[in-house]
């Protein structure tokens, strides 16, 4: 089966492109692909939901409870060990690429009253649970960063958002403690009209944790919030951010982050998981609208185009993994 080579060349090898499962074939829809997209016929995701996406490496799960993660771009293949948990992960995220031998794949069930973790190397998921259920505000997927555990959040008691954060070892040092409670970083005032069912998105960037609210029929339309980590033990504070300066953010419900501009034209910008005619649409902190690459559309709120179910952003590139490689 070959490699996904196409996107690996210049322009499209520069930034991510927005890649949906489908049945039979995958579509990449990349910001530099002038109205148009590639697709391709991947069998090794047939029956697989995209958990998680991040360092060009897909985390993928099934039904059966197999996991794995999957390299699209050179057709890599690496199986996780089953876990045994009854109820489904549904959202999962790791640390570093599967290749680091530091890299460590957390899952949390749907109604956040547990978690699983497996490190590389082990061949058994680790169960914990939480002394409270925190679930997710939306479609957020729990954030890995320096060995933490960030979410976007609601706790039981009904509070505002908030993000949640837990050290996951901490627990596997402890096995006896099998109970896990939830941290929560300095309140901040959310959105007006914020409601569950609106996108939120959580990623960081530059020891910086950002929060990304896609509100509905508000103006303006998205809206972000950003939190110093380095800053913890001190006087933390939430800043309302209007301006990303020659970053982009791309944003996803299976993984979100930050890439530096490549081109004129791109920086301050969010890429959304949008597409019009087959081109990626964006929203500017400096029009405070949505565009199309490649159109003229333009509007304060995304009432055309289309947003895609299944997919991700991910960034194309290489990889050169030893025959002899076991996670």
């Amino acid at each position: 089966m070959s490699p996904l080579r196409p996107l690996l060349d210049p322009p499209y090898s520069h930034s991510p492109c927005l890649m949906q499962l489908g049945i039979p074939k995958c579509t990449f829809f990349h910001p530099m692909h002038d109205n148009g997209s590639y697709q391709m016929d991947i069998p090794e995701l047939q029956d697989a939901f995209i958990r998680y996406s991040k360092y060009g490496w897909l985390l993928l799960s099934k039904m059966d409870g197999s996991a794995f993660f999957f390299h699209p771009f050179d057709r890599i293949k690496i199986e996780l060990p089953s876990y045994p948990c009854k109820e489904q992960f549904i959202s999962m995220s790791f640390s570093f690429p599967p290749t680091s031998t530091n890299c460590f794949v957390i899952a949390i069930i749907s109604n956040g009253s547990k978690f699983g973790i497996i490190r590389r190397g082990e061949v058994a998921w680790t169960l914990c649970e939480f002394t409270e259920r925190f679930q997710p505000l939306g479609n957020g997927n729990p954030l890995l960063y320096k060995d933490r555990c960030y979410w976007l959040g609601l706790r039981e008691d009904g509070l505002p958002a908030e993000v949640g954060v837990f050290d996951p070892h901490e627990y596997l040092t402890h096995p006896y403690r099998y109970k896990c409670r939830w941290k929560y970083l300095p309140y901040f005032t959310p959105p007006e009209h914020l409601e569950k069912s609106c996108n939120s998105y959580l990623l960081e960037s530059d020891g910086k944790l950002f929060a990304v609210f896609e509100l509905n029929d508000i103006e303006p339309s998205i809206q972000i919030y950003s939190l110093n980590l380095s800053s913890i033990g001190t006087r933390m504070k939430w800043q309302k951010v209007t301006n990303i300066g020659n970053k982009m953010l791309y944003v996803s419900s299976y993984g979100s982050f930050s890439e530096l501009a490549v081109a004129e034209g791109m920086s301050n910008k969010i890429y959304v998981p949008n597409v019009l005619d087959n081109n990626n649409i964006f929203y500017s902190l400096q029009t405070k609208k949505y565009h199309s690459c490649f159109s003229d559309y333009s509007s304060k709120s995304i009432s055309l185009g289309r947003e895609l179910t299944g997919c991700t952003w991910i960034k194309p590139n290489y990889i050169d993994l030893d025959k002899g490689f076991k996670w």
